[in-house]
């Protein structure tokens, strides 16, 4: 098993390129996209976890398609995760040719600990998640309408103060 992982610490690195080659990779301007380190599969998994706003009121994780920039019209899935009274609502969407669609809804998700944000994906087959809350447990299981190889981008918003594990393991 392959895996990969970035400990998110804010500010730059260097980094010297003295030596490197240049490649065709899209340019992301949006401080809260990353694009994936290789294509998704079956099998393959990736841990987010991260620090929230204090009093949070959404966090939302997002799978995005495209090639040389985020296809917005083709979003694999995208979680929200809504704080109100105590409690954490998730809603699963997934946007197919410009169609948005629910696809899952969930209460009590216990996503949240103190500060801190954490969501494991596991892509059980191409076309099905499970989600994972990393405090607690297996959350639900998210048929989806787009190949999982199809998502390129990974986005974050709402009350997500930073991002501090990134994790993959592919197969």
């Amino acid at each position: 098993m392959l895996s990969a992982c970035w400990q998110c610490i804010g500010g730059n690195q260097d980094i010297n390129t003295a030596d490197s080659v240049a490649l065709n990779l899209p340019v992301i301007t949006d401080k809260n996209m990353f694009l994936l380190p290789k294509a998704l599969s079956g099998g393959d998994s990736f841990t987010i976890q991260g620090l929230i706003q204090d009093n949070p009121k959404m966090v939302t994780i997002s799978l995005i398609g495209g090639i040389q920039a985020p296809d917005y019209g083709n979003i694999i899935c995208k979680v929200d995760v809504e704080f109100s009274n105590g409690e954490e609502n998730m809603t699963i969407s997934q946007v197919t040719n410009g169609i948005s669609e629910i696809v899952q809804q969930y209460s009590g998700t216990e996503v949240l600990n103190g500060s801190d944000v954490k969501i494991q994906f596991r892509a059980r087959k191409d076309d099905m998640l499970h989600l994972y809350s990393s405090f607690s447990s297996f959350i639900g299981e998210i048929p989806l309408n787009l190949n999982i190889n199809n998502a390129k981008y990974m986005s974050f918003g709402g009350d997500l103060k930073k991002i501090t594990e990134l994790k993959f393991e592919f197969v």
